[in-house]
């Protein structure tokens, strides 16, 4: 009944770098992190950004990429921030596509996405997402390990195929079945029974 573990949010923040590695066209993950750790881009700026890439009929990672296109768009506040970005693509553009776990160990590292949660969150919940963040590395070695050939667009593939396969999406709310999940997630009154096992 918790957060299936590829739905938390600092699991999908290292998903949309690494979605990005692969297809640096994908918009929608790069407004996901493009503010993730923080670097000052508002929305208007990015908006600004993505209007600029438009009018210049350059891909938004070229521009990225392209230090006289950059020049062009990144001026006044949003000029440190925007190079700051620009900086973080250029370095996971190197990094070995053919190895999942070197790519999520990079976009975790390059990016200091740790760091961001362990000083934006209270001490709990930060400890409990730089966990999960890294346990995306194993999780990228044991897909590596059973498929040396997939690299990291295979791994993207796992992720989205467990992903998709969500099993609260059509669960049947008459089939005799038990619903596993925690003592605060059962104080609502939708179920006729509840058994807490396990108490000390």
């Amino acid at each position: 009944g918790g957060t299936r573990f590829y739905d938390r949010r600092e699991v999908k923040d290292v998903l949309a770098y690494l979605k990005m590695m692969v297809n640096p066209r994908d918009r929608i993950s790069l407004e996901r992190v493009a503010n993730i750790p923080k670097r000052g881009l508002g929305e208007a700026t990015l908006s600004q950004f993505f209007e600029f890439s438009e009018s210049v009929n350059a891909a938004f990672h070229e521009v990225l990429e392209r230090e006289d296109l950059l020049e062009r768009v990144a001026v006044g506040r949003s000029t440190k921030p925007l190079h700051d970005l620009s900086r973080t693509w250029r370095m996971l553009r190197k990094l070995p596509l053919g190895s999942p776990e070197a790519c999520v160990r990079g976009a975790i590292d390059l990016t200091g996405i740790e760091e961001f949660y362990r000083t934006t969150e209270e001490a709990a919940e930060g400890q409990e997402r730089v966990a999960n963040v890294r346990e995306m590395i194993t999780g990228a070695e044991q897909y590596h390990i059973s498929n040396p050939e997939g690299g990291l667009p295979g791994f993207l593939e796992q992720v989205a195929l467990v992903t998709d396969a969500n099993p609260n999406e059509k669960v049947d709310k008459d089939a005799d079945q038990v619903t596993l999940m925690t003592l605060h997630a059962a104080k609502g009154l939708e179920f006729a029974y509840v058994f807490i096992t396990g108490c000390e």
